[in-house]
């Protein structure tokens, strides 16, 4: 199928539906860092069904993650 990049000032990401499996995922591939996660319909429903607070504590990581004390 076809990607599409999907890019800000920040970051740039290709996005594209593959076939895997018995059905489609969904893969992001970071185009500054190689890195690649494929996500199927259940981890999309969860993360759509999460709240807010859940959402934002999943998106930040690494060097978005606020400090612990």
């Amino acid at each position: 199928m076809d990607e599409t990049v999907v890019a800000n000032e920040f970051a740039a990401v290709v996005v594209e539906v593959v076939a895997q499996g018995h059905g489609q995922r969904l893969r992001l591939r970071d185009l500054d860092s190689g890195a690649c996660v494929t996500l199927d319909a259940l981890d999309l429903r969860t993360f759509c069904l999460a709240d807010e607070d859940e959402q934002q504590a999943w998106l930040r990581i690494g060097e978005y993650r606020e400090a612990t004390e």
